[in-house]
């Protein structure tokens, strides 16, 4: 089972198993996506660090590691579909940490 959290960036943060997958909210996102830059797979982060920017017509929004850990995966689909982001809410990156994730700071979300 997971945990959906959300910060006050309006990043949310689905942990399970010891990864921590993140994306950005629906309303993080003004304007049509128009670039997305994302970690390399196997990129060691520090929580808080910028990992990610997602670029539209309106604003730029920089995606922080919510843990510090390595990036595992990263959705390439987003390339090709960057609509998606704001529209579905998909997942940017995945962050595998070790140890308990500090959550005082994010609003719980749902169970999944």
């Amino acid at each position: 089972m997971s945990k959906i959290y959300y910060t006050a960036n309006k990043e949310w943060i689905r942990l399970s198993d010891n990864k921590a997958t993140v994306g950005l909210g629906g309303s993080a996102v003004t304007g049509d996506v128009v670039y997305i830059e994302l970690p390399a797979v196997g990129l060691t982060v520090q929580k808080g660090q910028v990992c990610a920017t997602v670029e539209s017509t309106k604003a730029v929004r920089e995606v922080h590691a919510p843990v510090s850990g390595v990036i595992s995966d990263v959705n390439e689909h987003v390339y090709d579909e960057p609509e998606i982001v704001s529209k579905q809410q998909a997942w940017l990156f995945i962050v595998d940490y070790e140890g308990d994730a500090e959550t005082s700071e994010w609003k719980n979300g749902k169970e999944d």
